[in-house]
C-alpha cells in the first residue's frame, strides 16, 4: 500500500499505515527499507553487534557507507564493543528467588560470591583497579549463570512475571559481557569501581578498529567525514 500509494514515505505515513493494518511501524519500517536506495541511521543501526540490522549486514552487500561526524565514531564504538555487569544485580535476584528456585538462586549466589571477592580486593586498590588480563574464575560461574538462567525461562515463562522482569536485563547483560568475554585481548581492559558494598566489572574496549573495519567491510566502499578529524593518524 505504502509503495502504490506514492507521496512522501516518512515518520506520518509509516506511523498511518502500521495503525490501518495493525503492524508494528519498526518492522514495517525495516521491511520497506530493503525498497530503498538511501538510508539515513545512526550509527549503531551497522556497527553495534547487539542491534545491527541482520537483514542487511549478516553478510557482505553492495553497499556504499557514508558515516558523517565520524570522529564521534571512536567513542561510541569503544562503548559499543564494552560490556558491564554488577553484584548488586546478582544479589538482589538471589534475594527474589525463592528457595524452591534451586539452581538460579545458587548461581546468582555464586556470581554475587565471585564479585564480592573481587570487589574486596578493589578496596586494597583504592576503589578503582585495571586490569589487563580476564580476572581468574570468572568464566565458570558466568556460564553457570547463563545455564540456570536459560533453564529457569525455559521451566517459568510467564508463570513468574515479576521474577522474569527482574532476570531479564540481568541475563541479556551477561550473555552480552561472556560474549565480549571470548574475544578478550590486549585492545581491552578490565575496569573494577568499588561503591561502597557495590562492584562493577567492565570489560573496557580501548581499541575498536578490528570490529569497526569488520562492518565496514560489509559493503563495497565506505567513506568518513568530520570538520574535526584530528591528528588523522589517530583517527584512522
Amino acid at each position: 500500500a505504502l509503495l502504490t500509494r506514492g507521496g512522501s514515505l516518512d515518520g506520518a505515513a509509516l506511523r498511518a499505515a502500521a495503525d490501518e493494518f495493525r503492524v508494528c511501524p519498526y518492522e514495517l519500517s525495516l521491511d520497506l527499507s530493503l525498497w530503498c536506495d538511501v538510508i539515513v541511521c545512526d550509527y549503531n543501526y551497522l556497527l553495534d553487534p547487539v542491534v545491527h540490522l541482520q537483514r542487511f549486514f549478516e553478510s557482505r552487500g553492495d553497499y556504499i557507507f557514508l558515516l558523517d561526524e565520524a570522529h564521534n565514531g571512536v567513542d561510541r564504538c569503544r562503548d559499543m564493543f564494552s560490556a558491564a555487569i554488577r553484584k548488586s544485580d546478582f544479589l538482589a535476584l538471589r534475594k527474589a528467588l525463592p528457595k524452591s528456585h534451586r539452581a538460579l538462586r545458587t548461581a546468582a549466589g555464586a556470581m554475587n560470591q565471585m564479585l564480592r571477592a573481587m570487589r574486596d580486593d578493589c578496596a586494597e586498590a583504592g576503589n578503582v583497579q585495571a586490569l589487563h588480563t580476564f580476572p581468574d574464575g570468572l568464566r565458570a560461574p558466568l556460564q553457570k549463570f547463563l545455564h540456570a538462567a536459560d533453564d529457569w525461562l525455559d521451566a517459568h515463562r510467564g508463570d513468574c512475571p515479576a521474577l522474569e522482569q527482574q532476570l531479564l536485563p540481568l541475563y541479556f547483560d551477561v550473555r552480552f559481557f561472556a560474549r565480549i568475554a571470548e574475544s578478550f585481548n590486549d585492545t581491552y581492559a578490565v575496569l573494577l569501581t568499588r561503591a561502597g558494598s557495590d562492584l562493577t566489572v567492565k570489560l573496557l574496549c580501548l581499541d575498536p578498529s578490528a570490529q569497526v573495519a569488520a562492518a565496514l567491510r560489509k559493503g563495497r566502499a565506505a567513506i568518513l567525514f568530520s570538520a574535526t578529524l584530528s591528528p588523522l593518524d589517530y583517527y584512522r
